[in-house]
């Protein structure tokens, strides 16, 4: 749709269809257009909307106001958040690197992402105390998405891995470790059966989540967007890729890695 960005990170998709995204790279946020209709944005149908300075990745748009992070002035550990259709809000969560140790072993990539759980205001969602384990070795593991303390809180008096399992709310579905989730939208329509192009119903009610990949694991996983199938407002486990690289290795020739997943107000297009 758009190329020539600078480093393109969060989107939101107007109601006219233009797409505001944040440019990292040169701490701006600028609206895209395709005014003659030929499916892209191009240099010409482009416009600095704001300039601020440090913006990072989060964009959204309520009462009139135009709102967007920065490390110094929004932070949190949720990368992406979205509500759904009825009107809960969730959120995908980046690990932490170079998580080594474990009961006296060496293991890497215990941490994934995660998706959820349903955010809801005073809960305790583990950060910085608690990790959620995706998978660790037969003998220690309890389970995606269980909960163990951060190794440099362990020897502080308070946090354990009993504390963080009595504690910390535990994700909804833990995700490959590396795997860097970045975005997140539900498809809440039109859909097939009442607007002519747009996608299929059966979609409705889903997760999309965009996987920025990994920077050092061997060989590459992420770089691909996946459907979190939810039913009756609740995540089912099952979890399909969307869009990824059909070569051997994950990730893209051309360095192609998704930050964010939103999709038009006509159902037609996933940017």
């Amino acid at each position: 749709f758009a190329q020539g960005l600078q480093k393109p990170r969060g989107m939101w998709v107007a109601s006219n269809e233009d797409v505001l995204v944040v440019e990292r790279d040169s701490s701006r946020v600028s609206v895209l257009w395709d005014g003659d209709g030929d499916g892209a944005s191009s240099e010409s149908e482009r416009a600095v909307l704001a300039e601020a300075t440090g913006l990072n990745h989060g964009i959204a748009v309520a009462f009139g106001s135009l709102y967007a992070s920065s490390d110094t002035v929004v932070y949190r550990n949720e990368v992406g958040l979205a509500f759904d259709a009825n009107g809960t809000l969730w959120g995908v969560e980046n690990g932490a690197d170079n998580l080594y140790s474990f009961a006296g072993g060496v293991v890497r990539g215990v941490m994934g992402g995660v998706l959820g759980p349903k955010l809801q205001a005073g809960a305790h969602y583990g950060y910085p105390y608690c990790f959620s384990e995706y998978l660790l070795p037969e003998e220690a593991s309890r389970g995606p998405g269980a909960q163990f303390a951060w190794p440099s809180f362990m020897g502080d008096g308070v946090h354990s891995d009993e504390w963080c399992r009595a504690n910390a709310v535990p994700p909804v579905l833990a995700m490959q470790a590396h795997s860097a989730p970045l975005g997140i939208s539900f498809f809440q329509g039109p859909c097939a059966d009442l607007a002519s192009g747009a996608f299929d119903c059966d979609l409705l009610g889903d997760a999309f989540v965009g996987f920025h990949g990994s920077w050092n694991r061997s060989p590459p996983t992420g770089y691909k967007v996946v459907r979190v199938h939810f039913s009756g407002g609740a995540v089912t486990g099952a979890v399909s890729d969307v869009l990824w690289h059909a070569g051997e290795s994950a990730a893209w020739d051309n360095g192609m890695r998704p930050v964010d997943v939103q999709f038009s107000r006509l159902g037609t297009r996933m940017y």
